[in-house]
């Protein structure tokens, strides 16, 4: 089922990088690709389905051994588990080289870039991002850049942050990571030209914020709106 996923990942890394880098497209292509990415986005749907099923009849099977105690699998014990799992996971920064975990920064809003190096669209938004690292803000939150495109390796990425300046957080997204967002989210979650990113504050479930460049107000707001509804 890895590689099913991985395979699924890189047919749509590539179709959006065709939709991203094209400036014309003839309106039957675009009825072409959208077909692709529902076809896609179906796929993943019923990989999500089958593993659910898959824990069902599992839990089924121990309930059986276990004198019938029936336990159901209810979908927020699935939610539960999933983000359970994405805070634990221990993840690379590339310009710090060092691991962590994103459960570290629980205590103050997250900024969860989805991007590719091959993007232009994802480096505009990280250069505004560069900007808010540069504000004198009274509100502490931590930026993670995730590398969502499985084709691309470290020294690009450093290569990449060096260039630019970029000195936060660097992640090439493990596979549990990118599936997680996927399936809270959708396919727009590795929707580099569009620049996805994800809120997350305290206690909070992750928020997904608008497509398109979100400037420094914009930002500073989603930041704010955390302590309001702390």
């Amino acid at each position: 089922m890895k590689t099913l996923n991985k395979n699924i990942l890189l047919l749509l890394t590539i179709l959006i990088f065709i939709i991203g880098c094209s400036s014309e497209v003839e309106s039957s292509n675009k009825q072409t690709i959208d077909k692709d990415l529902e076809q896609i986005d179906n796929d993943f749907n019923q990989i999500t389905n089958n593993v659910k099923s898959n824990n069902n009849n599992n839990n089924n099977n121990n309930n059986n051994n276990n004198n019938n105690n029936n336990i159901e699998l209810t979908e927020d014990s699935i939610n539960s588990n999933l983000i359970s799992a994405f805070d634990s996971i221990e993840l690379f920064d590339i310009n710090s080289n060092k691991t962590f975990t994103i459960s570290q920064f629980s205590d103050k809003p997250i900024f969860i870039e989805s991007f590719a190096v091959w993007c232009p669209t994802c480096t505009r938004q990280q250069k505004i991002i560069k900007q808010l690292h540069e504000m004198d803000l009274d509100i502490e939150y931590t930026s993670i850049s995730l590398n969502t495109d499985p084709n691309e390796d470290r020294i690009k990425i450093s290569e990449h942050t060096e260039r630019h300046g970029f000195d936060w957080i660097y992640v090439i997204a493990p596979e549990e990571i990118t599936t997680y967002f996927i399936s809270k989210f959708g396919i727009g979650f590795v929707s580099a030209p569009s620049v996805p990113i994800v809120l997350i504050c305290p206690n909070k479930e992750p928020e997904f914020l608008k497509t398109g460049i979100k400037d420094t107000d914009y930002l500073i707001e989603k930041l704010k709106s955390c302590e309001v509804n702390s």
